[in-house]
């Protein structure tokens, strides 16, 4: 620092900045900074989820969608109990807002149907996607399905996970989780 006629002129040189610049860096980095916030969901998230009011005489199943890379696809077997007659599926983003997800829904019987949804990029849920027991087939009435999530784009902070709620008409659904698979998929 040089002082003149009681003025002080501050004089740094480019290494002191340079200097200056890593240190507040590495302080930052330090005890106390804030760490990146996680994309997938917590206790605390499920229970907000599960906690939804579900519709009098509609059952509900809550599944969470995680994978570890974009180009994964987690999937799951649904059964649901004689005389269900259709089922709802729908997706959102569970933690850091931009994702965006997609959900599709499978059954089949003696007319299979598939249906397909994408979740809006602001962690609401999609509008559902409908499958829809048309009798089962002659050995089994109960309707079973697969389910499949996938990720389309977003924040890409990964390993990442979304909601999928599945809400059937009649009797109660079970899941058995199939895991993820290295696939790419977009349609239907």
């Amino acid at each position: 620092m040089i002082t003149l006629a009681s003025r002080r002129i501050v004089v740094w040189s480019l290494g002191s900045l340079v200097a200056i610049g890593f240190a507040l860096t590495w302080a930052s980095a330090g005890a106390g900074a804030q760490q990146p916030k996680s994309n997938l969901p917590t206790p605390a998230d499920h229970q907000r989820i599960a906690a939804a009011a579900v519709p009098p005489g509609l059952n509900q199943l809550h599944l969470t969608c995680q994978i570890n890379r974009p180009s994964q696809v987690d999937r799951f077997f649904i059964v649901c109990a004689s005389g269900t007659t259709q089922i709802d599926v729908a997706i959102a983003d569970c933690c850091i807002p931009g994702d965006h997800w997609q959900v599709k829904a499978k059954a089949w019987d003696e007319k299979p149907n598939t249906a397909v949804q994408t979740a809006p990029p602001n962690n609401a849920f999609s509008p559902p996607a409908r499958v829809v027991n048309y009798g089962g087939t002659s050995s089994n009435h109960d309707l079973k399905a697969l389910i499949e999530c996938s990720y389309l784009n977003g924040v890409d902070v990964f390993p990442a996970g979304s909601f999928i709620t599945v809400t059937s008409t009649g009797g109660t659904c079970t899941s058995t989780p199939l895991g993820q698979e290295d696939r790419i998929d977009r349609a239907p």
